[in-house]
């Protein structure tokens, strides 16, 4: 994900904050659940179809950060510009930071699972080595 990208979102999440302020706790209340069900959800349909289909560990990583990481800028941009409603951009908005947070959990799992399997490998080489 490119810097600009990130640094766009997060601007445009602080704008509907802020333009939303006054109905922002609510929209939390109202849609912070259902989003962090749909984030988790969708995470793990991509998770455990990706290892029901036989794809390797970086391949279900991949998969299940992508399905993670939909395009809630396309729907914000949708409900600001051609719906010109504010109040539908808030649902996208609160989906983001659900999604880059948990994303971001999960990322640091699955960094830790990958050295974890990286220096199991580099043990198993050093003894195999060994061996000769």
């Amino acid at each position: 994900m490119s810097r600009f990208g990130v640094i766009f979102l997060t601007f445009l999440v602080l704008f509907l904050g802020y333009v939303q302020r006054d109905i922002i706790v609510d929209a939390f209340i109202a849609t912070g659940p259902v989003s962090v069900l749909l984030n988790l959800s969708t995470m793990a349909l991509g998770y455990y179809s990706s290892k029901w289909f036989g794809l390797n560990w970086a391949q279900r990583t991949s998969v299940t950060l992508e399905v993670g990481l939909q395009n809630s800028t396309l729907s914000i941009f949708m409900a600001l510009t051609l719906l010109s409603n504010y109040d539908m951009s808030m649902m996208p908005a609160i989906y983001t930071l659900v999604m880059f947070l948990s994303a971001g959990i999960l990322v640091r799992i699955f960094s830790a699972q990958h050295d974890k399997l990286r220096k199991s490998e580099i043990e198993n080489s050093v003894l195999a080595a060994r061996m000769l």
